[in-house]
C-alpha cells in the first residue's frame, strides 16, 4: 500500500482516538463512574471489574497509538518516547513535583485533622478507593498503567497530534489544550476535579517539554496515583 494511503489511514485512527479522548472520555467515564457509583453496595467485584476495564482501555488506545505511528513511518520520539535530557531547569520541577507528592505523606502522618481534610478531598473518588487486598494490587496496576497510558495519549499524543493538524500552532498552546483535555477526561470528579487535573495535566506537559522525554511524568503521574495506596486516613467508606 503506498505511503501516503497509509499515513491517511494513520491521520484517521488518530483523529478517532483524539474525537473520544475530547469528547468521549469525558461523557462515558463520566456515566460509567456514576453506574460503579450506583452498584458498589450490591456487587462486591464492582470496583475490581472497573479496575480492569480502565487498564485494558488505556493499554488498547496507546496500542492504536503505536499502530498509527508505525503506519505513518513516525518515530517513537514524536510522542515522547525516547530517553531525553534532564538539565537543571527540569530537575527543579522534578524535585518540586517529588516535594508534592511526599508532602501529604508526611503531613498526614503527623496530623489527624490533615487526615480527615485529605478523606473529604478524595469525596469525589470514593469509588476508586481501594479496600481490599486485591483492589489494592488492581489499583497499583491500574496507577501504573495510568502513569504509562495517560502521558502517552494527553501528553505524548495530543500535543504532537493538535501541532499537525493545526499548522503553526505554538507547543504551549499545544500544551495548554492537551491539558484542558486532561482535566475534561476527569468531569466525574467534578469541576474541582477538572480544574485541579487540568494544571496538573499542564505541569507534567512542562516536564515533558523540559525533559524533551515522557520518562519523568510517567513516573510522576504513577507516583502520584500511587501515593493514595500510602495516604492516611485516606480509605473508601465504611460501606462499600
Amino acid at each position: 500500500m503506498p505511503a501516503d494511503v497509509l499515513a491517511g489511514v494513520a491521520l484517521a485512527v488518530q483523529s478517532a482516538i483524539a474525537l473520544y479522548l475530547v469528547v468521549g472520555e469525558p461523557i462515558l467515564g463520566t456515566r460509567s463512574y456514576r453506574r460503579l457509583l450506583a452498584i458498589l453496595d450490591s456487587d462486591p467485584a464492582a470496583r475490581l471489574n472497573f479496575y480492569r476495564k480502565i487498564v485494558i482501555l488505556e493499554w488498547a488506545l496507546v496500542f492504536l497509538v503505536l499502530v498509527t505511528l508505525r503506519l505513518a513511518g513516525e518515530p517513537a520520539a514524536v510522542i515522547g518516547l525516547t530517553s531525553g535530557r534532564l538539565d537543571s531547569e527540569a530537575l527543579i520541577l522534578v524535585i518540586a513535583l517529588a516535594a508534592g507528592i511526599a508532602a501529604p505523606l508526611i503531613i498526614g502522618a503527623f496530623s489527624p485533622g490533615y487526615r480527615e481534610a485529605l478523606q473529604r478531598q478524595m469525596e469525589s473518588v470514593k469509588g476508586l478507593l481501594p479496600g481490599r487486598p486485591d483492589e489494592r494490587l488492581w489499583y497499583a496496576l491500574v496507577a501504573i498503567t495510568a502513569g504509562v497510558c495517560e502521558e502517552i495519549l494527553f501528553r505524548g499524543f495530543l500535543i504532537a497530534y493538535f501541532m499537525k493538524v493545526v499548522p503553526g500552532l505554538p507547543v504551549v498552546a499545544a500544551l495548554i489544550l492537551s491539558g484542558a483535555v486532561f482535566g475534561m477526561a476527569h468531569l466525574y470528579q467534578g469541576w474541582g476535579g477538572v480544574m485541579t487535573t487540568g494544571f496538573l495535566g499542564i505541569m507534567l506537559g512542562v516536564l515533558y517539554l523540559y525533559t524533551g522525554s515522557l520518562v519523568w511524568p510517567i513516573v510522576t503521574h504513577a507516583l502520584l496515583d500511587l501515593r493514595v495506596l500510602a495516604l492516611p486516613g485516606v480509605k473508601p467508606p465504611a460501606s462499600q
